[in-house]
């Protein structure tokens, strides 16, 4: 992913969050996943990736889950 690339997909992440609301949870994680998957280690530690990857502490969050799942896999290099 390179940088135009990564930006639209944040703007876009925050425009879809807007036009569905019920779906907005999803899509912060979705952004978390996408920053994550484009800085890589200088966004956010081990243990937060780990965290939101396996949900450990996610609790009934599953839509956080979902998005930063796809997010980051969005985001790699």
């Amino acid at each position: 992913m390179n940088e135009s690339e990564y930006r639209t997909a944040i703007g876009s992440a925050k425009l879809m969050a807007d036009v569905e609301p019920e779906m907005a949870e999803y899509w912060r994680g979705y952004r978390r996943g996408v920053m994550r998957g484009y800085h890589g280690d200088k966004f956010g530690t081990q243990e937060d990736h780990e965290m939101w990857m396996n949900c450990a502490r996610c609790g009934h969050r599953e839509d956080l889950q979902a998005g930063y799942r796809t997010g980051y896999s969005t985001g790699g290099t």
